[in-house]
């Protein structure tokens, strides 16, 4: 009688083993970085960022990817830190502050009382890397002032990944959101001097 309760006692103990051996699978977690550069002299503009949207498809914590045709693969060992989203306009944010030399960045929604001169609106359709290990970013941004329509630019960024891993995938995304901010930032150049 002893060894049948140690038998059915030992079964939720073997069950927990096997699952938490089964949930406990590591994971690697990858932020993307602002660009570490010499800012400008200050141009006085206050710059508001936001909205930054991004596609419904990148909206999960595993990195993904794309195969030579249009099926996406989900890393499930590889995944952000944070919402990709909240990262991207964390980092745009930082990008521009450093390119522009802005003493003032606020993020949208503002309050009335942060009002930026400026307004920069990101739509993010792509931001991926293809079977190539080939980032591209495609995104239709503006810049004008806030809360009023502003012309529609559209840029398509590949940055090849060079590093191994996705290591170096996540340092190829970090290049292409470089190379947006640097057009972004030039607009709002451009703009600080018409002024």
């Amino acid at each position: 009688m002893a060894a049948f309760r140690f038998t059915w006692l030992g079964v939720p103990a073997l069950c927990i083993l096997l699952l938490s051996g089964c949930s406990s699978a590591p994971f690697k977690y990858y932020l993307l970085a602002p660009v570490k550069t010499a800012s400008p002299a200050h141009s006085g503009l206050a710059v508001g960022v936001g909205p930054v949207t991004l596609p419904d498809y990148l909206d999960r914590p595993q990195i993904v990817t794309r195969t030579q045709g249009s099926e996406i693969v989900l890393a499930d060992g590889h995944r952000w830190a944070e919402p990709l989203q909240v990262n991207v306009t964390n980092v745009l944010a930082e990008n521009l502050a450093a390119m522009t030399g802005s003493p003032q960045i606020v993020f949208y929604p503002w309050k009335t009382t942060q009002r930026p001169t400026r307004q920069v609106v990101v739509d993010v359709s792509r931001f991926d890397a293809d079977a190539d290990r080939v980032v591209t970013l495609q995104a239709r941004w503006s810049v004008g002032e806030p809360d009023k329509p502003a012309a529609l630019r559209r840029s398509t960024i590949q940055v090849a990944a060079t590093g191994a891993g996705y290591e170096g995938l996540v340092a190829a995304q970090n290049e292409a959101l470089a190379r947006l901010s640097q057009e972004i930032a030039a607009e709002l150049g451009g703009v600080a001097a018409a002024k």
